[in-house]
């Protein structure tokens, strides 16, 4: 395995053991965090009232039942609770090993050009990981999905298995139904796709202009029927109201200091 790596990646066995055991302490501190009383965020807030809205009930006009956000994390947080479990050991267990899950599908797909384990290590040590592992948020939930999507995508690939698709849509579409952001996943598979066949794709555009228009046509359609339902609109209008306030390039120099 080792000879497929660089030559400036490949360690020797005394430093591949010290970058095992630094990885494996990092896992073990995050495991302790387990323990910690449970944090939470503006959207955390949002996340639980939404899942007691499902579970015991809201008016129908008040803001959890008209909330935008994907169901996929309030999901977990429905389970944990139809189970009992619902406390904040579970949640940042389930966080943390929603984060190695998704560790695990990345490093299968870059084990040929970078080692694992300082890649592990190098993730574990942001704080960003730090921080939203700690709370009840759909980030390390949407990593684990999105990864896996990646992951099963690049076996297809390699290997054009028809499962191996049908699993690269599956977690695709659980990586949008945690994260909205989750749609640019669909589309770069579907880039992906067109890509992999793109010899099949031109030669199928040519005979079916009119077909492919319409079909696109019916999409935009779509799109604009049901932006309410899909929540575009509300998206919309909150990039409207944070452009408003600040302007694009400003932001992305706040993300950027950040």
């Amino acid at each position: 395995m080792l000879s497929s790596y660089p030559e400036s990646l490949v360690l020797s066995e005394r430093n591949r053991n010290i970058v095992k055991f630094a990885l494996f302490f990092l896992i073990a501190i995050y495991f302790v965090d387990c323990f910690t009383p449970l944090r939470l965020h503006y959207d955390s807030v949002r996340y639980y009232l939404i899942k007691d809205c499902i579970e015991i009930g809201c008016p129908p006009d008040s803001d959890q039942a008209k909330d935008y956000f994907p169901y996929g994390y309030t999901a977990n947080l429905l389970i944990l609770s139809k189970l009992g479990i619902l406390t904040s050991f579970t949640v940042v267990f389930t966080n943390s090993a929603f984060l190695l899950g998704g560790l695990y599908f990345l490093g299968k797909v870059f084990k040929k050009t970078v080692s694992p384990y300082m890649l592990f290590i190098v993730v574990l040590l942001n704080w960003l990981f730090v921080k939203f592992v700690t709370h009840p948020l759909s980030e390390m939930q949407y990593i684990f999905f999105s990864l896996t999507s990646v992951y099963f995508f690049y076996k297809y690939t390699q290997e054009r298995k028809t499962p191996q698709l049908l699993l690269t849509l599956l977690f695709g579409w659980l990586a949008f139904v945690t994260r909205t952001v989750g749609v640019t996943l669909i589309c770069a598979i579907g880039v992906g796709l067109i890509w992999e066949f793109r010899e099949q794709q031109l030669s199928f555009l040519k005979k079916n202009k009119i077909l492919v228009s319409l079909v696109l046509i019916a999409i935009v359609t779509a799109l604009i029927i049901f932006s309410r339902e899909l929540g575009i609109n509300h998206y919309a209008g909150v990039l409207s109201r944070h452009f408003q306030e600040a302007p694009f390039f400003t932001r992305t120099g706040w993300r950027f200091e950040e």
